[in-house]
C-alpha cells in the first residue's frame, strides 16, 4: 500500500489493496459510504478476516474464495466459469500452464483483457488469441516477474512455464461465436471505468466494483453501432 502511495504521487497511479482488501470490498462492505469510510473499513476487516484465517491455509482459503469470486471477464464469475466458458475445460487439473497464467493475467482488467474480444478468428471459424494481444503480452509480463525470485527450484519452474506458453497458441473453446465479441471493446471499457466511478465513488475501478456487472443497469451511451462497424469493416 505504501508503494502504490508513493507511486501515485510519483505521477504513476495504481491499485494499492492487497487480495484480502479486494476481497472484503467485494464482499463485506456496502456501496452506499464514502470512497474513505470504506477504505478505513476495508483494512480494518482485511486484519480480522486474516486473523480469522492465520498461516498458509488460511492464505490458501482467502485466495480460493478471491478466484472463485471475481469476473473473469465474456460474462464469466469464478475462475471455473472462466475455464469453460473460454477453454471449454470443467476440470481445473486439466488447465495447461499457459492457460492457467492468462486466467491469472484477466484479473486485472478482465474486460479489456477478455480472451473473446482479444481474439482472431481463424478460417475454420475457431477463436485464437494471437501472441501481440494485450492479455498475452500481460501473460509474458506475469512470467517475467517470477525471475525475481532466485530459488533455483522456482527458476526450473519458471524456464518450464515460459517453454511451455512458447509452444501453445490460447485456442478458444469451439462454443465462441463471432457475434458475441464487442463491438467497441476500448469504449466499452472506458464505459465501465466511468460506471465504477458513479456506482462506487471517485477511484474505483471496474474490477473492485462488482455493481458494475451485477447491477442489472442499462447504459445509454453515445455510441454509433452503424458507424463503429463501418471503420472496423474499413
Amino acid at each position: 500500500m505504501l508503494a502504490a502511495f508513493k507511486d501515485a504521487l510519483g505521477g504513476n497511479p495504481r491499485g494499492g489493496s492487497t487480495i484480502t482488501q479486494q476481497l472484503v470490498r467485494q464482499r463485506l462492505l456496502p456501496l452506499t459510504t464514502s470512497l474513505t469510510d470504506r477504505k478505513i473499513k476495508e483494512i480494518i476487516q482485511s486484519v480480522k478476516l486474516t486473523q480469522e484465517f492465520p498461516g498458509v491455509e488460511g492464505k490458501q482459503t482467502i485466495i480460493t474464495d478471491y478466484l472463485n469470486f471475481n469476473f473473469y471477464g465474456n460474462q464469466s464469475y469464478g475462475i471455473a466459469a472462466a475455464a469453460q466458458g473460454y477453454f471449454g475445460i470443467t476440470d481445473l487439473n486439466q488447465l495447461t500452464i499457459a492457460q492457467s497464467v492468462i486466467l491469472a493475467a484477466l484479473l486485472q482488467a478482465p474486460s479489456y483483457y477478455d480472451l473473446v474480444q482479444n481474439a482472431v478468428e481463424q478460417p475454420n471459424g475457431s477463436l485464437v488469441v494471437p501472441a501481440a494481444s494485450p492479455i498475452v503480452q500481460r501473460r509474458n509480463y506475469i512470467l517475467e516477474e517470477m525471475r525475481q525470485y532466485r530459488d533455483e527450484g522456482l527458476l526450473r519452474v519458471h524456464t518450464r512455464i515460459r517453454t511451455s506458453c512458447r509452444r501453445s497458441r490460447s485456442r478458444l473453446s469451439s462454443g465462441h461465436k463471432r457475434r458475441n465479441r464487442l463491438l467497441a471493446p476500448q469504449f466499452a471499457e472506458q464505459v465501465r471505468e466511468q460506471l465504477a466511478v458513479l456506482l462506487c465513488g471517485v477511484g474505483a475501478a471496474p474490477a473492485d466494483c462488482q455493481a458494475v456487472d451485477t447491477g442489472g443497469f442499462k447504459v445509454v451511451t453515445t455510441l454509433d453501432a452503424s458507424m463503429q462497424a463501418t471503420a472496423r469493416s474499413g
